[in-house]
């Protein structure tokens, strides 16, 4: 069986911009692949791929139809989906919170 990835939708620390918040994503290729998998209906494509060795951090860039979205992995295996586009975050959100992969954290 697959991976089930949890996130929640929150806003960005010191921020009014929303993100999600992935707490457990052991292996950041899978869930990209994952994520690209789900976000089909966006036609995403990966724009560019940033190793952030300051942070031991990744972050993948991909474009999608309702906007670029910027997916960082960091080294707790703790994964962020950001955008500065709301109607993106809340096409993504709706996507997600069907997928059989994901599960939406409940407050």
């Amino acid at each position: 069986m697959a991976l089930l990835y949890t996130y929640k939708r929150r806003p960005a620390y010191n921020s009014d911009k929303l993100l999600f918040e992935f707490p457990h994503v052991p292996n950041a290729a899978a869930f990209i692949h994952a994520l690209l998998d789900a976000l089909q209906t966006l036609h995403p494509i990966i724009d560019g791929v940033m190793d952030l060795w300051m942070n031991d951090e990744a972050m993948a860039i991909i474009m999608t139809d309702k906007g670029k979205i910027e997916v960082s992995v960091d080294t707790w295996q703790i994964a962020f989906i950001m955008s500065d586009n709301e109607a993106c975050i809340n096409a993504i959100d709706e996507i997600l919170s069907i997928h059989p992969l994901f599960e939406k954290i409940k407050k």
